[in-house]
């Protein structure tokens, strides 16, 4: 009826495909690879002998588990327990507190390079087993006033602490050996206020605590491994076929849902692992730079993904899965700057509750 109205319909059909292509075409282009040297993780090389780690995994591999299972953490959590039952346990763990204080002994635990398949480190998590046999061994030292034994069990711990948390490989490993570090601390202070408790013992303590390296060294390091196992999951998902969120680090299964398109390498448009690396660098550097200082003076600067726009604009914006990516991995960095600030409170505090009594045994 309208002839004249097909070709501009046409046309007009034409300009709206060839302006999406363009849009798209714009919208599929990567940035270029982010300059992260600054970020590399550097491995240090020692030789065996020095190195806890085999201890420590001999340790755990030597743990003979309480029975029954919640026997340790009803003691604990102050629930009635067969005391003998506790001392059962506490000799059927020698050989594992022998080889883990064997560890405690050297220089350091360097642990074997991780990749996103072995990203949750069984061998690190299972070492807070031996943690617990260790509190206990310690509890029930200083209930019945052997002091020198719980000096002993403090000291362990810090030192097994400290060795865990040195050198991560991961933000897990971090925190594990930041757990360690921080129950030692506290069986050290509750020794310190035991009235009966001597100058020795007390000594022994403080020398451990004193020999605590700063913790702030060792978040910058999480953080950089943080940054690196961030971009090779990044790049994984980019590749395709996606991985298994059970072997992603620390993402939410539902995500699958997301990303997953039949097993096949995501659209460019929808993921760009160099532009989503790119802010995820810029937010890493954001927690290294501000780590050294005091809570008061810390401020994020940095967001881990850009200005959010609305709800539907949201997920068909270019790299729209990777800033999606980028929103599930930083809840777990957000209150790691104020936990590092605890941390090195409790250490300061620790080591003047100690020294205080110490000082008034001697004085």
């Amino acid at each position: 009826r309208h002839p004249a109205v097909v070709p501009v319909l046409l046309g007009l059909a034409i300009a709206i495909v060839s302006a999406l292509a363009l849009v798209y075409a714009i919208g599929s282009r990567d940035a270029l690879p982010p300059a992260d040297g600054d970020l590399a993780l550097e491995r240090l090389e020692i030789p065996d002998e020095a190195n806890a780690y085999k201890d420590f995994v001999a340790a755990a591999e030597a743990y003979a588990p309480p029975t029954p299972a919640n026997l340790l953490s009803d003691y604990l959590e102050g629930r009635p327990v067969d005391t003998n039952a506790l001392k059962a346990v506490i000799a059927s763990n020698d050989v594992s507190h022998a080889l883990l204080c064997q560890g405690t002994a050297r220089a350091f635990c360097i642990v074997p390079c991780v990749d996103i398949d072995d990203i949750r480190q069984p061998c690190v998590g299972n070492w807070l087993e031996l943690l617990r046999v260790i509190k206990v061994k310690g509890e029930l030292a200083r209930g019945e006033g052997d002091y020198a034994a719980a000096a002993e069990t403090s000291v362990a711990l810090i030192r097994f602490g400290v060795l865990v948390q040195e050198h991560p490989e991961t933000l897990i490993q971090f925190l594990i050996g930041r757990a360690i570090l921080e129950t030692g601390l506290t069986a050290g202070v509750k020794l310190a206020q035991e009235p009966d408790a001597p100058a020795e013992a007390l000594r022994t303590v403080a020398e451990a605590m004193a020999q605590v390296p700063p913790l702030t060294n060792s978040f910058i390091r999480a953080m950089k491994a943080e940054y690196r196992l961030g971009s090779l999951g990044l790049d994984a998902y980019a590749a395709g076929p996606v991985p298994s969120p059970s072997r992603m680090y620390l993402w939410q299964e539902s995500l699958e849902k997301v990303v997953r398109i039949g097993g096949r390498p995501l659209l460019r448009y929808c993921i760009q692992p160099n532009r989503t690396k790119r802010l995820y660098a810029d937010h890493i550097r954001d927690f290294i730079s501000n780590a050294p200082r005091s809570y008061a003076d810390m401020t994020l600067t940095s967001s881990p993904t850009p200005s959010r726009l609305n709800r539907v604009l949201r997920y068909i914006r270019p790299n729209s899965v990777g800033e999606m990516l980028l929103q599930l991995m930083d809840p777990v960095l957000d209150d790691q700057l104020g936990k590092l600030c605890v941390s090195r409170s409790d250490l300061a505090a620790a080591r003047l509750v100690v020294a205080l009594h110490l000082h008034r045994r001697e004085h």
